[in-house]
């Protein structure tokens, strides 16, 4: 099977080899013929003549063996390609109308896409994030409640509890929103700065399995109140704040007055770490909040809910044995500090609201939640966009191969057939979705930027990765493959239902024949309706929309 596959393709790259190689083999197999007559007696020039006449016609011999090692397809694709380019060059209105057109449905597609892949589809860039497991809400990244306990997200104590007393996990982190930090650097005499950090527990990175890039992460000592504080960088920002200096490691900045000192930068890759859609400058222990927010001292207390709470599944261990085994670790822990009417409107809550354990290989996010539901909705009204567009090109490629009758007429009656009419003109159809995908495909990165950024606002509320992976190609390839098979479908077909005979006997204007009338108006007349249908539903939904967002 590889042998035939190389050959097929020597067959498409390197067609004069593979054509010299076929003249040689029948070129040796009629020698052999001709010695044959030679040694018995025949002249050398009549024996060339009998080789010939016993082997049989040499071009049919060559087509023969073309269509054995399936090589005729190919070449027959090849000139249609060629046919193709120098066709389109000739027409340059229609091939940048077609392009154009299509790269404002595929790009629109691809734009949108790419943001729902950043934000809902892809996960984190740590190992195995399948084992990843979230316990409460994965949204809850910015909440915190004074109070009676919570379970959705909780208190640093209650976190301590379920850590330190399941057998499920192989390490549990805790993940909290800062708030409001002044933060300036040594030697720097500009107003403090106000960078999106988080507080983690010291075994934030040893869980999620990642290094630094530059330095170190924390340790087991970070968790330890009292000590030094310390800090690890985001790529981004130290890009950005520093230009990429690698003396930042060791470098000292204050937090709200006090010292911290820079130990670590992450890899460009693991962008914001756990949190998605959200910038994230900075991380520090957790134990840094008693020193940079002494009043709050929310260490000790088990009132006040404000960490969200992810693991990884020990080795063997399933999510249906951590859903049955977390919840009851840490109902267990909540009851033991209540009493009276908390502990049974506590028991109530349970009843009603179970605590959530699932698996969180994309990570946490308060964004996907509130974006969800507009990203669904201008995803339907792109799709509807691009089948108005795939109509239009439709449209455009009927009224060319209405023009084009003649032509194919000539070529059916030269003895091409339907096949090789329609492939024809899926071939002109796939050249015009593959110049549109990869103009789309353009557009779409910078669309998809712009987008987010009328989103984020100046503030950057929100961020997202949305360089190209392995999957936004594949989906722009698939949606290319799509268009094509909706605008192309139809203008092949009708390529290959030209009537020979009464074309032939028509002339003049006439040449296309009733039926090509009877077709133009019934296929072409559908597709002005099925245009006109789905721009209204767009028009009135578009309003609808811009309304909502």
């Amino acid at each position: 099977m590889l042998k035939d596959i190389r050959y097929r393709l020597r067959a498409m790259f390197r067609r004069g080899s593979v054509e010299q190689e076929l003249d040689d083999e029948i070129r040796f197999h009629l020698e052999r013929e001709a010695e044959k007559y030679v040694r018995s007696g025949v002249d050398p020039a009549d024996a060339m003549r009998r080789a010939r006449l016993a082997f049989g016609g040499v071009d049919n011999t060559k087509e023969e063996s073309r269509e054995a090692r399936g090589t005729a397809r190919i070449e027959s694709i090849v000139q249609d390609l060629r046919y193709s380019m120098r066709s389109l060059r000739h027409q340059p209105h229609f091939t940048v109308a077609v392009v154009l057109t299509l790269a404002l449905g595929i790009g629109a597609n691809v734009a949108l896409y790419s943001l729902v892949d950043a934000l809902m589809l892809r996960t984190l860039p740590v190992p195995q994030p399948e084992r990843l497991v979230s316990i409460g809400d994965p949204a809850a990244v910015n909440q915190r409640w004074s109070g009676s306990p919570e379970t959705d997200y909780v208190s640093y104590p209650l976190y301590v509890d379920v850590r330190d007393h399941n057998n499920v996990l192989s390490g549990l982190y805790a993940n909290g929103s800062v708030g409001d930090l002044d933060v300036t650097f040594a030697g720097a005499a500009d107003e403090p700065e106000h960078p999106e950090a988080r507080f983690v527990s010291g075994n934030f990175f040893s869980v999620l399995q990642v290094s630094a890039e530059l330095g170190r992460t924390f340790g087991p000592d970070e968790d330890r109140v009292g000590q030094n504080p310390v800090a690890v960088l985001n790529y981004d920002y130290f890009q950005r704040r520093f230009g990429g200096n690698r003396s930042v490691i060791g470098s000292v900045l204050r937090v709200n007055g006090v010292r911290a000192t820079v130990v670590g930068v992450m890899s460009k890759q693991f962008g914001s770490g756990d949190i998605v859609g959200q910038p994230v400058d900075m991380w520090f222990p957790i134990a840094a909040e008693a020193v940079f927010k002494p009043r709050a001292d929310l260490i000790p207390r088990r009132d006040v809910s404000w960490l969200v709470l992810v693991g990884r599944l020990a080795p063997g261990v399933t999510l249906e044995q951590a859903k049955t085994t977390l919840p009851a670790i840490e109902a267990r822990a909540v009851r033991a500090t209540l009493a009276g009417t908390q502990l049974v409107e506590f028991n109530e809550d349970m009843a009603h609201k179970p605590i959530r354990v699932e698996l969180a290989p994309r990570g946490l996010s308060a964004r996907r939640e509130q974006y969800a539901r507009a990203l669904s909705v201008l995803m339907i009204a792109v799709i509807l966009v691009t089948l108005v567009v795939c109509a239009n090109v439709s449209n455009l490629m009927l009224a060319r191969g209405l023009a084009r009758t003649r032509e194919m007429t000539v070529r059916m009656a030269l003895g091409a057939g339907q096949g090789r009419l329609m492939q024809q003109v899926i071939t002109e159809g796939a050249l015009l979705a593959a110049a549109a995908g990869a103009l789309g495909l353009v557009a779409a990165m910078a669309g998809g930027r712009l987008l987010l950024a009328t989103v984020s606002g100046p503030d950057r509320r929100t961020t997202l990765d949305l360089t190209m992976n392995a999957r936004l190609l594949c989906f722009t390839g698939g949606l290319t493959l799509f268009c094509l098979l909706l605008f192309a479908l139809a203008p092949a077909v009708r390529a290959g239902r030209v009537d020979l005979a009464a074309a032939l006997r028509a002339s003049g204007r006439n040449l296309s024949g009733a039926r090509s009338r009877i077709g133009r108006c019934s296929t072409m007349t559908l597709l002005v309706a099925v245009q006109i249908a789905l721009a209204m539903v767009l028009v009135v939904g578009s309003g609808l929309l811009a309304r909502s967002m």
